[in-house]
């Protein structure tokens, strides 16, 4: 991240509205894999790993909870280091 702001950071991922608090991680998670964060301040993008946090600033053990069904399901269908669908698996394969 190359701003110097001090701001939160926040992502936003397929719901179209809500940004979600994070702050930086040492490894990536799931949702930091898929997408990026961005300083609230100035909104510069941030690359590197981070967890969503709840509204008292504490790490969520689940990452996914509270998320719109419209993530849910996006993050149900892709395959990474995280999770792979049946679904996402059998994708493309000859029947």
């Amino acid at each position: 991240m190359a701003c110097d702001c001090n701001a939160a950071l926040t992502v936003q991922l397929h719901d179209g509205g809500d940004r979600y608090p994070v702050i930086p991680a040492e490894v990536h998670g799931e949702l930091s894999y898929w997408f990026n964060a961005q300083c609230t301040g100035c909104s510069t993008p941030y690359e590197e790993p981070f967890r969503r946090v709840d509204a008292s600033g504490q790490v969520m053990d689940d990452q996914r909870a509270d998320l719109p069904l419209t993530d849910r399901t996006w993050l149900a269908d892709r395959c990474g280091p995280f999770t792979c669908s049946s679904r996402a698996r059998t994708a493309g394969k000859a029947t």
